[in-house]
């Protein structure tokens, strides 16, 4: 039997609250397990699957579609039918699997075009937030979890021209930045988070350039450069009320093939995972293939864990 590849997001959660300290993913994910919602003409359920993992969640979210389903159409006579289906009782089915590393704060989510999006999942666990926290709403992002790439090019460069960061929540970030020991990085991220807060804004925007380089030949020292991007690592790493929306570095590197030097941008949040798994291909389904899609979230799970291990202890 033919395999069909299903490919997934691998984001971390950040949760930013208007007042306090946010709730963790964990404890949002308990208050929509076994319940229904509706949402953009939809019926989404979340369950909890059974997990032998240390530390792991899996969920199985369902999505039935009960409006604006397609018609049949006879390949022969090119003639469209309705579908012959009871809207008020069924609809067509489709699924999604997830697994949530609790200890990381890893999410690996499967992308299904007819399923829910994670978007989705985000607008059902702030509403479920608000039911019981009304004037104390929640905000949920999902930031990509990046691969080692695009830093390891950062840190081949022969010159560093310049470096742009933006932050969300800059409160957080003065608290989270108390873990941290003093160093000139921290002093700029502090400085930076304070105005911000003093100014009641959402952002931290930090840009440092130099000058061309027949005025500045030497550029920005790489040793500033490589801890100012670890430092904005280590502090938003696992904090979930922290995210890095840029961090680019622009510089020269050597060009293998001329041997001359080549101006580039690292985006350091552009080298994302591009995963999949295969579950079995059948033409007319009678079940979500639960089973399968089990096994084949895991399987990622197990195959990015000693990437994601790295990332975490490098950061």
């Amino acid at each position: 039997m033919a395999n069909k590849y299903k490919k997934v997001d691998i984001v971390s959660s950040s949760i930013s609250i208007f007042e306090g300290n946010a709730p963790s993913f964990e404890a949002l994910l308990n208050s929509i397990w076994e319940r229904e919602f509706h949402i953009g003409g939809k019926l989404i359920e979340f369950s909890r699957l059974e997990c032998d993992i240390n530390n792991c969640i899996i969920g199985f979210v369902e999505t039935t579609q009960d409006k604006d389903i397609p018609p049949i159409k006879n390949k022969e006579t090119k003639v469209f039918s309705p579908v012959q289906i009871n809207t008020a009782t069924e609809g067509l089915a489709f699924a999604n699997i997830f697994i949530y590393d609790t200890n990381r704060n890893v999410l690996i989510y499967e992308i299904n075009r007819n399923g829910c999006y994670l978007n989705s999942v985000k607008e059902i666990i702030e509403a479920v937030w608000s039911e019981e926290h009304e004037d104390n709403p929640i905000e949920v992002h999902f930031p990509l979890i990046l691969r080692r790439d695009e830093y390891a090019r950062m840190l081949n460069m022969t010159s560093y021209r310049k470096i742009a960061i933006e932050i969300r929540n800059p409160s957080a970030m003065l608290q989270a930045l108390q873990r941290e020991e003093e160093s000139l990085h921290k002093q700029l991220l502090k400085s930076q988070a304070e105005s911000a807060v003093a100014g009641n804004s959402d952002y931290i925007t930090i840009e440092q350039r130099c000058d061309p380089v027949h005025i500045n030949r030497q550029g920005i020292q790489g040793g500033y450069i490589r801890g100012l991007v670890d430092s904005v690592n280590r502090t938003v790493r696992g904090d979930n009320n922290i995210s890095v929306q840029k961090l680019q570095v622009q510089g020269y590197t050597i060009d293998p093939a001329s041997e001359h030097l080549k101006g580039t941008t690292i985006d350091l949040l552009a080298d994302k995972f591009n995963e999949r798994f295969p579950i079995p291909e059948v033409q007319i389904q009678t079940s979500l293939q639960r089973p399968e899609r089990k096994e084949g979230i895991i399987s990622v799970y197990n195959r990015v864990l000693p990437e994601i291990d790295q990332i975490i202890a490098s950061a």
